[in-house]
């Protein structure tokens, strides 16, 4: 973050070049690091686009790019449609069941490593319980989930050979999952078409009141985005949370002993300093100013939430984690505007049992090592951890005492 502070003072819109992992290519784009700019790109998706390429900073082929990235590499109208259409399942009150799940799925993975007094966090309940909830949701089977998990680890950790099983074919890896989970997807739907359960998949390819529909050739992508973005995101809150309690143990204290008040804002504070999507990139649509600049058509911009997140001008000392920070309008689920975090509610949700499970079930847990970060091919999308050691007292798993 040192580095995104020393770009963000050079000027609102300093000009940066990387080469591309994949092909070699120079790329330039403007780096946006000051949270004024970040919330004004997002606002204005006319005149800052994300069809041209939003999860990467390379330009992409249209295919390729909403095989994997969805609604959220699309801009109206056919964003809204989809988007639209998937919201209907994402409102508070459709989700309650699938909120009264989080509870029962955080308890059941706890179970599974409480016993032991020892673990890594990111494998016993960081990776899985994010994933499980999703899976559920959509009525993947429970026989699935090493699948899923295995071709999300893929999708979004290709630049680290342990995510990779030792394969060297980087992209040859990243199509072979996304078609894996593809057609995982397709197969429940067409199940679900016959056969109709309460799940989100049933929701998406049914309906009795004459609303529209995703298309077959929508569902697939769709569920590849939230089993990636909506899984990795949440997992990398969790774990980038649990190091920062271990970072500040007054805030833990402070946290520990009024759980049920002050959850709200540690999870927003967390969400904050995680900052676990990196950055989505916009490209100017016509001739446009911003920040005082004028900007050609076709420039690509990098928004980079992080950096934004700790911008002086908006977070007085910004660097230090304090879950009573108010007002705390980060903007750690993307900026206002049409591509905000469709999933926030939940996420919010996830990340709040999961800290208060481990505070009250494991109340001594410690962090006993640093964090080992994901390796990733030039900037990564998802800042993810992919170990961190804890130690706690051994406690016996509730399904045990019924």
């Amino acid at each position: 973050m040192a580095q995104f502070a020393e770009i963000r003072e050079q000027g609102p819109l300093p000009s940066v070049q990387v080469t591309d992992a994949f092909t070699g290519e120079d790329l330039r784009f403007r780096a946006l690091t000051r949270y004024s700019d970040v919330v004004e790109v997002s606002r204005r998706p006319l005149d800052f686009c994300s069809g041209k390429g939003s999860t990467a900073i390379a330009d992409l082929q249209t295919d390729a790019m909403e095989f994997f990235g969805s609604f959220i590499v699309m801009d109206d109208p056919r964003h809204s449609r989809q988007r639209n259409i998937v919201a209907r399942s994402f409102t508070p009150r459709a989700l309650q069941g699938v909120l009264d799940s989080v509870e029962r799925i955080c308890s059941e993975v706890i179970d599974g490593f409480c016993e032991n007094g020892e673990a890594d966090l990111v494998e016993v309940l960081s990776q899985p319980f994010p994933l499980l909830v999703i899976c559920d949701m959509m009525g993947i089977p429970r026989s699935e989930f090493p699948t899923v998990l295995r071709d999300t680890n893929i999708i979004l950790g290709a630049g680290d050979p342990d995510m990779l099983g030792g394969r060297d074919d980087v992209m040859g890896a990243l199509l072979e999952a996304g078609f894996e989970l593809a057609g995982l997807m397709n197969e429940l739907a067409e199940e679900r078409r016959k056969n109709p359960t309460d799940d989100l998949t049933s929701a998406l390819v049914h309906n009795d009141l004459g609303e529209d529909m995703l298309a077959p050739s929508e569902l697939a992508p769709f569920f590849i985005l939230l089993a990636v973005a909506g899984n990795d995101t949440t997992r990398t809150a969790i774990s980038h949370g649990m190091n920062l309690l271990a970072e500040y143990e007054a805030q833990r204290k402070t946290w520990q002993a009024d759980l049920e008040r002050l959850t709200p804002g540690a999870v927003e504070e967390i969400v904050r300093m995680a900052s676990p999507v990196v950055f989505m990139r916009r490209t100017t649509t016509r001739p446009v100013e911003l920040a005082g600049e004028h900007l050609d058509e076709g420039e690509r911009l990098v928004m980079f939430y992080g950096a934004a997140n700790r911008d002086p001008r908006v977070f007085p000392d910004p660097e230090h984690f304090d879950i009573r920070r108010e007002p705390n309008n980060h903007v750690g689920f993307g900026g206002p505007g049409p591509h905000f975090c469709l999933g926030a509610h939940l996420a919010r949700r996830e990340v709040s049992v999961a800290f208060r499970h481990l505070l009250t079930r494991l109340p001594d847990i410690e962090v006993t090592g640093p964090p080992v970060p994901l390796q990733s091919l030039g900037i990564p999308l998802v800042g993810g951890i992919k170990h961190l050691p804890v130690r706690f007292s051994p406690t016996k798993a509730l399904a045990g005492r019924r």
